[in-house]
């Protein structure tokens, strides 16, 4: 418990015991799921079938992959920003210091 009523106690994330690689190892299964789950509601909404699907191109299916790779990337840069968003955030700074000490006065 804190001495000043306004602060708040630092509270432990479950994610402070795991190590990082973990961590994004199951943010990526859990959104390769949740991708699986959408592409197939999707396709079932619209009667989309394997038996009526025309093959793709060499072409289209290199644009596909180019289209996959580009939102892995910044797929991947959004959750190592939450990530350091979230360390920044559980640290105090310096400056917080700072501030926190000039209120009291």
């Amino acid at each position: 418990m804190t001495d000043h009523p306004n602060e708040k106690p630092e509270v432990k994330s479950s994610m402070d015991s795991k190590p990082l690689s973990d961590t994004n190892e199951q943010i990526q299964a859990i959104n390769q799921r949740l991708t699986n789950t959408l592409v197939s509601g999707i396709l079932k909404k619209h009667g989309v079938d394997r038996s009526k699907l025309k093959p793709l191109s060499e072409e289209k299916k290199q644009e596909l992959r180019d289209l996959v790779n580009d939102l892995k990337s910044k797929l991947e840069a959004l959750s190592s920003n939450t990530v350091k968003e979230s360390a920044e955030e559980a640290a105090p700074t310096k400056k917080r210091r700072i501030k926190r000490k000039s209120l009291m006065e």
